[in-house]
């Protein structure tokens, strides 16, 4: 019999493989990866936390110091080695895959099966989910936070088991929840969540004075190492900066003249973020988003609906830490002021643990006699047909007539009854690997296609993109090394060409953008051409427009411009 540990092994060598494959020194265009990377330089050679690419040098309030902490030996030897810092990255995400087997393994409570499937095909499905692979090959820190969270709920796991609550476990449990926070400031759900589980959950054997001495180990360095954190946060805070607090309450953290918050904005947003989210929670689960299909309406809410399915059953049936982060998770997610799939990405083995738990619930019920047949067998062949169009149209792109699917689903019931008559497995069983065989084949195209092809291409930045690193090359090949600039993406730009960054407040108030630039003696201004994202176009240009006398345009490259600020001799 094979042993499950062999078969993970071969998985991460084979995803070792993949994400290999999607390696180079380029800087991704998030932004907040440039962040980190200064932030770790400051570290070194400052012995300080602060925005050491801008003029001013503020000290840092919203990212947490863990992921610049683990950068610094790597600039430390290798200087800032994009490709260097990769390798961690990737390095943390097998070991993530390796965490989420062994995490589902331990509360999966299916020890007869060996090997156990279940945290194996989770394991699989995350590995190859084009939404985690995206941030294989990133330096963020989604996977340090993935890393340092799956750790601590898995020494939970058995610190709660625990009949002593001063044990090396409970120590352990502790340090990592608070590490988990400052590697992301969203990791609070699994410090509160920790304290429900231990307080609610507590083991029949265990009195309530053994719980609340669990509890209060916990919340006690957890309350003293994040108040000395936010101490210090205030106490060197800036207003031009918001920290994460401020922002929420914002209407808008990018144009601060709309004001705070109120309770129908607010509203609004979680209304927003739920539209947003219900599609990304079907796009993670079969990767419709990579394809062209008349499903888009239907699927999201039917994907939803198994998703709740499989939630609620755990919930009553079978309740871990998993519902605590998870149900905390999202309650953040649906109330942030930012929406995407890198905000779920950290819960996507939690949503395919929920999805798979359904279609075993659907899997049960086809084998029991009653009304529960004839629900479950159509919802089965639905997903079925779901997962087989989704296959075709990352591999042919265009559609094929109903006759075409007909046919494929013939071939799969085939394939199924053989299963049963030559390898004596059940219909549903057969069923059931049949769905998951479907949805490793729709997760590894999309993420082939991330990791590899576009990792890859020539040139890497495209579009407006290119024009703004072309941009930043000119600027570091032809301007003194003491120069300041204003840009859209004053980090980015300070990695790429070393120069002291400024940027233009996001005000529509003129004398406040002009004013900025002269307070901070900006020499030169990148105009970007920019479209994803309105700023420069209502903020910086018509500022610009009044003081053009001013400036001297000394290059352009496509539709952005660089100019050189003129001042009196």
């Amino acid at each position: 019999m094979v042993k499950e540990r062999n078969i993970i092994v071969i998985i991460l060598i084979l995803l070792s493989i993949l994400y290999a494959a999607s390696l180079n020194s380029y800087l991704s265009l998030y932004g907040d990866n440039a962040v980190f990377i200064i932030l770790a330089k400051s570290i070194l050679t400052q012995g300080k936390y602060s925005h050491i690419g801008m003029v001013s040098e503020p000290s840092h309030t919203q990212f947490p110091f863990i992921f610049p902490l683990m950068l610094v030996p790597i600039i430390a030897i290798f200087g800032i080695n994009i490709l260097a810092m990769k390798i961690l990255i990737t390095i943390l995400a097998l070991a993530s895959v390796f965490l989420i087997w062994f995490f589902f393994k331990i509360i999966d409570n299916n020890t007869d099966q060996k090997p156990n499937w279940f945290p194996i095909i989770i394991a699989i499905l995350s590995g190859l989910s084009p939404f985690m692979g995206e941030f294989t090959h990133k330096v963020m820190s989604e996977y340090p936070y993935v890393f340092f969270s799956f750790l601590a709920i898995i020494f939970l796991a058995k610190y709660h088991r625990q009949e002593r609550w001063l044990t090396k476990t409970g120590i352990a449990t502790t340090f990592l929840i608070t590490i988990s926070y400052f590697t992301r400031s969203i990791g609070i759900v699994i410090f509160i969540g920790s304290l429900l589980y231990i307080f609610l959950e507590g083991i029949s054997k265990q009195n309530i004075s053994l719980r609340f001495k669990k509890a209060l180990l916990i919340a006690l360095v957890f309350i003293i190492a994040t108040s000395a954190w936010e101490f210090r946060n205030r106490s060197v805070s800036s207003k031009e900066k918001p920290d994460y607090i401020n922002q929420f309450f914002m209407k808008d953290p990018y144009n601060k003249d709309l004001g705070t918050i109120g309770f129908g904005d607010l509203t609004k947003r979680t209304l927003d973020n739920y539209n947003r989210y219900k599609n990304l929670f079907a796009n993670v689960t079969v990767n419709y988003k990579f394809v062209l299909t008349f499903l888009t309406h239907f699927l999201p809410y039917s994907i939803l609906c198994l998703l709740l399915l499989g939630y609620f059953y755990c919930l009553i049936k079978h309740r871990t830490i998993v519902e605590y982060v998870f149900t905390l998770y999202v309650f953040v997610v649906l109330l942030w002021p930012w929406s995407g799939a890198r905000f779920i990405m950290p819960i996507i083995p939690f949503l395919l643990y929920y999805f798979l738990k359904s279609l075993g619930i659907l899997k049960s019920l086809v084998l029991k006699s009653g009304w529960g047949k004839f629900v479950a067998v159509p919802i089965l062949n639905l997903i079925l047909l779901i997962l087989i169009y989704c296959l075709q149209t990352q591999i042919w792109i265009r559609s094929f007539s109903p006759a075409f699917y007909l046919i494929i689903m013939f071939c799969v019931y085939l394939f199924i009854i053989l299963g049963k008559l030559i390898l004596k497995i059940r219909i549903t069983s057969a069923a059931y690997v049949f769905i998951v065989l479907l949805m490793i084949g729709t997760a590894f195209r999309p993420t082939f296609r991330e990791n590899v092809t576009v990792e890859h291409r020539r040139p890497y930045y495209q579009g407006q993109w290119n024009e703004y690193y072309e941009m930043s090359h000119w600027i570091k090949a032809n301007t003194p090394e003491d120069s300041i600039i204003m840009s859209r993406k004053p980090e980015l730009f300070y990695i790429w060409t070393g120069r002291k960054q400024a940027i233009y407040p996001f005000t529509r108030d003129k004398e406040a953008v002009i004013g900025s630039i002269y307070r901070n003696n900006v020499n030169y201004i990148a105009l970007d051409s920019f479209t994803w994202t309105k700023t420069t176009l209502e903020y910086l240009v018509p500022a610009l427009e009044g003081e053009i006398d001013k400036l001297n345009l000394v290059k352009e490259i496509g539709k952005s411009k660089i100019y050189e600020v003129k001042y009196p001799e």
